[in-house]
C-alpha cells in the first residue's frame, strides 16, 4: 500500500476528496467532545466495526452535503478528477447532528481542504490522544491509521449516494505478501475490490488472523475466491 500522497494532483488524480477551490464549510454543526478513552471499544475487538464505519460514513457525507436532499435536488455534477465536488457539492444547509468523533475530523479536513498527509497526521494525533476511535482493519502494520482507504472510502460511499456506479476493481492473484504500511481493509479493497470484505481474508487466514491488529509485514496472505 502507498502511503498517503502529499501532491494535489496525484491526490486528485487517485479520486481525491479536494479540488484547488474556495475553502468550504461542513453543512452539519460538529462540535468536539471531551477525549473518551474509558467508553472508546478495544481495537482489537472486529465486532460492531463495520456498524462503526457505516456510521461515520453517513455521517461524513451528510456533512458534505451529500444527503437525500442534495441527491433528490440533483447533485451529481460533472467529475473533476475524481474530487467530491464533482459527484455534488456542499449543500450550505446546517443541521445539528451526533457526528462520530472520527467523522468530525474527515469532514474538518474534507472542507478545510487539507491535503492526505495533514488529514492522516491529524487522525493518528487523535487517535494516539484517544479521542477517536478507529477500526482495527483501517490500522496498518505500522500503527498509523490507513488515511488512504479511509479517504478513497468516502469517495466510493460519495458515489453510491448519489447513483454512480462504482464497478469494485480487484486483483486476481492468489496470495498477497503484506507490506510495511498495510491495513487489513486497504488489502481487502485492493485484492477483493472491497473494504467491507475484511472479514473473508480473515475467515481465509484464520490460522494467522484471529483479528485485523494481528496484521504483521511479511504475513503471507490466501486470498479467497468470493
Amino acid at each position: 500500500m502507498k502511503p498517503p500522497s502529499d501532491p494535489a494532483v496525484e491526490r486528485l488524480a487517485n479520486g481525491a476528496l479536494v479540488t484547488a477551490t474556495a475553502r468550504r464549510e461542513p453543512s452539519v454543526e460538529v462540535t468536539r467532545s471531551a477525549p473518551t478513552t474509558a467508553v472508546l471499544p478495544s481495537p482489537d475487538i472486529a465486532i460492531g466495526d463495520e456498524a462503526m464505519m457505516d456510521a461515520t460514513m453517513t455521517a461524513v457525507l451528510d456533512g458534505l452535503g451529500f444527503g437525500d436532499q442534495a441527491t433528490r435536488n440533483g447533485a451529481l455534477r460533472d467529475m473533476t478528477s475524481g474530487a467530491l465536488e464533482g459527484i455534488g457539492g456542499v449543500t450550505g444547509q446546517a443541521a445539528s447532528v451526533d457526528v462520530p468523533p472520527l467523522a468530525i475530523l474527515l469532514i474538518e479536513g474534507i472542507s478545510g481542504r487539507l491535503d492526505d498527509l495533514e488529514i492522516a497526521a491529524q487522525l493518528n494525533r487523535a487517535r494516539e490522544a484517544g479521542e477517536i476511535y478507529v477500526p482495527a482493519a483501517l490500522i496498518t502494520t505500522n500503527g498509523e491509521v490507513d488515511a488512504t482507504t479511509l479517504l478513497a472510502t468516502v469517495v466510493t460511499h460519495a458515489k453510491a449516494r448519489v447513483g454512480q456506479e462504482t464497478v469494485p476493481v480487484a486483483l486476481e492473484i492468489a496470495t498477497y505478501s503484506v507490506q510495511p504500511g498495510d491495513s487489513l481493509g486497504g488489502i481487502a479493497r485492493e485484492v477483493l475490490g472491497d473494504v467491507s470484505a475484511y472479514p473473508d481474508l480473515m475467515a481465509a487466514n484464520d490460522d494467522i488472523l484471529m483479528s485485523p491488529s494481528d496484521i504483521r509485514a511479511g504475513m503471507l496472505l490466501v486470498v479467497p475466491d468470493i
